[in-house]
């Protein structure tokens, strides 16, 4: 198997999430495990790595508190 481009994050096995955000052209990846994934040796400028309350944060802020979607 060959590849044009690999992320080469420091956990090999974190390499798959990046290159299936970058192909659905995500805007974020989120999780827990931030540090080895701003350690890679390829930037997207565009994809954003946060945590689960990072995102949370943000989308509240940018979408309202309101977490009911049965309302």
């Amino acid at each position: 198997m060959s590849f044009l481009w690999r992320p080469n994050l420091s956990d090999e096995g974190d390499n798959h999430v990046v290159e299936l955000a970058v192909a659905g052209m995500a805007d974020t990846i989120v999780t827990n495990n931030e540090r080895d994934f701003v350690r890679g040796e390829l930037r997207f400028d565009a994809l954003r790595v946060e945590s689960p309350a990072t995102f949370l944060g943000r989308w509240r802020k940018q979408y309202g508190h309101d977490d009911d979607s049965n309302s």
